[in-house]
């Protein structure tokens, strides 16, 4: 039995000394039950020295992973305030908004405008046909033409004739834009209008087209004569000043 006293002694020997009382065996100071404690000091404090250099190795780890991580997030943090700062989110957002106002000034130049013009000249034209040098009391525009040469001949209204072909032909490149405007509607009110517009052009033409077919018969057009949208034109403007003030 080890006493405390020896204990004690034992205890204050460093690693070394420990080291080296082992290896002396038999001509160890300690001998019997304490040369067998002096090994499980020795083997007590390697074990101790052991799990600190395990603690020590986790804590670096640690210690690696909290400065990686830290790095990178610095290093983001540079990123965004470097784009902050020099401006960079703003010129991108400037880039977008004149990009989307380049296409909306493109569509309004190649489709809307376009489509207002001809709806302005369609309306002089109209104005003209309907007054009293070439209109019948109490009838339409085809149905006048037609009461004309049907009096007096067809070469008498040459005229009349270039001018509503000039109508409808305004109505068809109309909805040849349409056509190609269609993916791109911003108004509800031009969605709908536009689908008005292009179901009077249509039958518009097609009366128009069976004109001569009536007068060879001697015949009359039937009363149902298709209906302008008058929403039309405003609708287009509405679709216009969307395109400009909400890119």
């Amino acid at each position: 039995m080890v006493s405390d006293e020896t204990k004690a002694v034992i205890d204050a020997l460093p690693k070394d000394e420990l080291r080296h009382e082992i290896n002396l065996k038999n001509r160890s100071r300690f001998q019997s039950d304490n040369y067998a404690y002096l090994q499980t000091r020795l083997a007590a404090l390697e074990e101790r020295e052991r799990s600190e250099e395990r603690a020590e190795e986790k804590a670096l780890k640690r210690k690696e992973l909290f400065l990686k991580t830290v790095s990178t997030w610095v290093a983001i943090a540079a990123s965004v305030l470097s784009l902050i700062i020099g401006g960079g989110w703003y010129q991108e957002y400037q880039k977008n908004q004149r990009t989307q106002i380049e296409a909306n000034e493109r569509l309004i130049i190649e489709y809307l405008q376009p489509i207002a013009t001809l709806l302005t000249d369609n309306e002089s034209i109209f104005r003209e046909l309907r007054s009293d040098l070439y209109s019948e009391p109490g009838w339409g525009i085809l149905e006048s033409y037609l009461i004309r040469i049907q009096r007096d001949g067809v070469p008498k209204h040459a005229l009349m004739k270039k001018r509503i072909d000039t109508l409808v032909q305004n109505n068809e490149t109309m909805i040849t834009l349409l056509t190609k405007y269609a993916a791109h509607v911003k108004t509800e009110a031009f969605r709908v209008q536009s689908e008005r517009f292009r179901d009077h052009a249509i039958r518009y033409r097609d009366r128009w087209q069976s004109l001569l077919e009536v007068f060879a018969s001697k015949g009359d057009f039937p009363t149902a004569a298709p209906v302008f949208p008058a929403d039309f034109p405003k609708a287009v403007q509405g679709e216009i000043s969307a395109r400009k003030h909400n890119p």
